[in-house]
């Protein structure tokens, strides 16, 4: 049996800051659209989506409809799981109110076993619980979660930001395989310590990462997915399957744009700063700066007022 595993898909109506897109819904279906190309050409039964379909709960009902006639699209079935940005304060109680609640109506929870695939004589037990409900204490065989997680300390921003891979699977040491989203680079982590429980098993977490690019430190990333094939072992197991980034699409000028506008503002502060004819007057300090200055300086700081009090020349 084969399972597409994906997550962080991030619908949204509007369009991000670091895209360019001429119809962003439409791009968003292109990439959908892609992800069902890998769907069919490996033969999968199954798509698990671990959390994070929407960027926010309440989504913009043309791309609400949009990822429902593209779900429908998919032979076999389609497994949803919740994440934080999907629900209302973080609460699977507010489900109604969101937009995944509409989701939930049409499409299946992650099944709680695998019946086609059998561990010991018995189908594999399989733990999905939507986001700040997982099962500490499951004994599953598959775990999926939706929780930010890292592959390893040096990915990790600061100190005690998510957890560790390594965490999961100490936590949940019946698992042979947890998969997990909310952190958008993929990876797949396989534990081959020795510990007083097992001696390398090769276990695995395994986090998919997100479907396209909406932030500007992912603009170097390629987004993809995984297909789970439950008929092999080890790292065979699991595909990554690239998905087209759309670069010509990303753009990095409202990083630059902000940067330039910060120095702007900095120099300013220290202009006014270093000077003795201080007024408590914005404009009048930049006056009188620029009476001072030359007439390069001048044009400068006239076309930086200008920007700042949102005047047109």
């Amino acid at each position: 049996m084969k399972i597409l595993i994906t997550a962080d898909w991030h619908i949204r109506g509007e369009r991000p800051l670091c895209r360019l897109d001429d119809d962003w819904i439409e791009s968003q279906r292109k990439t959908i659209s892609d992800i069902r190309e890998v769907y069919e050409k490996t033969g999968c039964e199954q798509m698990w989506i671990l959390g994070d379909l929407f960027d926010a709960p309440k989504c913009a009902t043309a791309a609400v409809n949009m990822l429902i006639e593209e779900l429908q699209k998919f032979p076999g079935s389609v497994r949803v799981l919740c994440g934080n940005h999907d629900l209302k304060d973080h609460n699977y109680g507010n489900l109604e109110e969101c937009s995944i609640g509409t989701i939930k109506h049409l499409f299946a929870d992650i099944p709680e076993k695998l019946s086609s695939v059998s561990v010991d004589g018995g189908p594999l037990k399989v733990s999905a619980n939507p986001f700040g409900l997982d099962d500490d204490e499951s004994s599953a065989d598959i775990i999926c979660t939706h929780q930010l997680t890292f592959p390893n300390e040096e990915a990790r921003p600061m100190a005690d930001c998510g957890a560790l891979a390594q965490d999961l699977l100490d936590k949940w040491r019946s698992a042979e395989i947890i998969f997990t989203g909310d952190y958008h680079h993929a990876f797949v982590y396989k534990e081959t310590e020795t510990t007083p429980f097992m001696v390398a098993s090769g276990r695995y977490v395994v986090n998919p990462g997100c479907i396209n690019i909406q932030k500007a430190d992912e603009l170097d990333y390629i987004p993809g997915v995984y297909v789970w094939d439950t008929s092999c072992s080890g790292d065979d197991a699991f595909q990554r399957w690239n998905l087209n980034p759309q670069v010509e699409n990303c753009t990095r000028d409202h990083i630059e744009a902000r940067e330039q506008k910060e120095t702007m503002l900095s120099e300013v502060v220290e202009t006014i700063a270093g000077g003795d004819d201080i007024t408590l007057d914005f404009d009048s300090n930049l006056e009188i700066k620029v009476r001072k200055s030359g007439d390069a300086i001048i044009d400068e700081y006239d076309a930086m007022r200008q920007n700042m009090n949102g005047e047109s020349k």
